[in-house]
């Protein structure tokens, strides 16, 4: 029942968020997000990268502003060799510095990183 669920569940993966949001339609609150709060977020596909010929490649960049969308996000990238192999993870945390030290923080993302190294030591 959990498998068929989860399916159903991708099949609607690439859904923008914001057009969740718009369908869903939840009532707001200025002291919160409408919808969540803390956000783990796992990107497992390569970055887009557009060539227009020789001289000009369009990749995407962080966009350098620090505002936090939700109060917590863990932002997860898959990282590959040169070969292309699987290679690790990186990650950011996005966060209210209103609701959050960066000590606090810290200590979320060290047991975070516990929890997924317990995970692939013990995957049973």
């Amino acid at each position: 029942r959990a498998r068929v669920t989860d399916v159903a569940a991708y099949e609607n993966q690439n859904v923008p968020f914001e057009r969740l949001v718009e369908v869903l339609n939840p009532s707001r609150s200025m002291s919160r997000h409408p919808l969540l709060q803390v956000m783990l977020n796992l990107l497992n596909t390569p970055p887009a990268e557009l060539s227009l010929g020789e001289d000009l490649t369009i990749a995407q960049q962080p966009n350098g502003l620090r505002v936090a969308k939700f109060d917590l996000a863990f932002n997860l990238a898959e990282t590959v060799d040169a070969a292309g192999e699987p290679d690790g993870v990186v990650g950011v945390v996005e966060y209210s510095t209103d609701l959050f030290t960066h000590d606090t923080v810290r200590l979320l993302a060290d047991r975070l990183i516990a929890l997924l190294e317990r995970m692939l030591a013990e995957p049973d």
